[in-house]
């Protein structure tokens, strides 16, 4: 026979010695105990508790010590189970946690249109392990394509939220002109007067979305209004950064009427039109 077979043989002699020493030794605490010539009965209780105890205590130790080989080799199979189980849901443990954040945190909800790293597009649909949107490219037209972000994403970049409700949004864009070669200034009076136009008939509207969002947080908030900052670039160009309140839907539509009404100023002005649309 086997040498490791004769081992296995005698732990568990052992261990069936040490079950009944065990329970002996129990029975032999509790009748000693009640045998105790004291009428104090909540007394002997509680010495046959700790009888109890300490021979389930004992019978412990001596199984661990007997299986301590065994025991090691368990603990070293369920540390591994544990880690490939760690491994193999990572993504999975991420997209649910990642979903939870977005929940708990009303970062957006259906119809917003969100950003979320190089991803950006409308919200058609989100659940816990994904989020599905409809791609806006670069020119603010929908591209066609239908994407979907798995939650996990939301851990590690920030979700940036265009939309104020469901309807409505302040709509930013950039224009650059050479101060050298451009009139600067007169395109700067068409945009500014280009840019009230569109913007004024949506200032109060969106104007009390965003004061309703500020006193539900509890923060303040600036006037919400049309409006046009000038800036100057490192390659010497002067940037007009365009702030717009208007509907989501049209938010394209916008950016090219005031392009149009630039150009349209332009060529009946007879002024240079190699601007540069950021």
């Amino acid at each position: 026979m086997p040498e490791w077979i004769e081992t296995q043989h005698i732990k568990i002699l052992m261990s069936l010695l040490l079950v009944l020493a065990s329970i002996g030794l129990k029975l032999f605490a509790v009748h000693r105990i009640k045998s105790w010539n004291i009428r104090s009965i909540e007394f002997r209780r509680k010495w046959m508790i700790q009888a109890r105890a300490l021979s389930v205590l004992v019978l412990a130790a001596g199984l661990v010590l007997i299986w301590s080989t065994e025991l090691k080799t368990i603990a070293f199979s369920l540390v591994a189970l544990a880690v490939a189980i760690a491994i193999g849901t990572k993504e999975l443990l991420m997209c649910l946690m990642g979903s939870f954040l977005k929940t708990s945190t009303r970062a957006f909800r259906l119809g917003d249109r969100i950003k979320v790293g190089d991803y950006q597009g409308d919200v058609v649909d989100h659940g816990m392990m994904t989020t599905s949107i409809l791609e806006i490219g670069p020119d603010k037209s929908f591209t066609g394509r239908w994407i979907t972000i798995p939650n996990s994403l939301y851990l590690s970049h920030p979700v940036s939220n265009s939309s104020l409700g469901q309807h409505h949004c302040l709509h930013c864009f950039e224009i650059s002109f050479d101060q050298v070669k451009e009139n600067w200034i007169r395109a700067y009076e068409i945009l500014k007067e280009a840019v009230k136009d569109e913007g004024e008939p949506y200032e109060k509207t969106v104007g009390k979305i965003i004061q309703t969002y500020a006193q539900s947080q509890a923060i303040e908030l600036p006037p919400v209004r049309a409006e046009i900052n000038l800036d100057l670039s490192r390659n010497g160009f002067a940037v007009f950064r365009c702030r717009i309140p208007c509907r989501m839907d049209e938010k394209k539509q916008v950016e090219e009427r005031i392009l149009e009404r630039l150009l349209t100023a332009y060529e009946s002005e007879i002024i240079r039109k190699d601007f540069i649309n950021a």
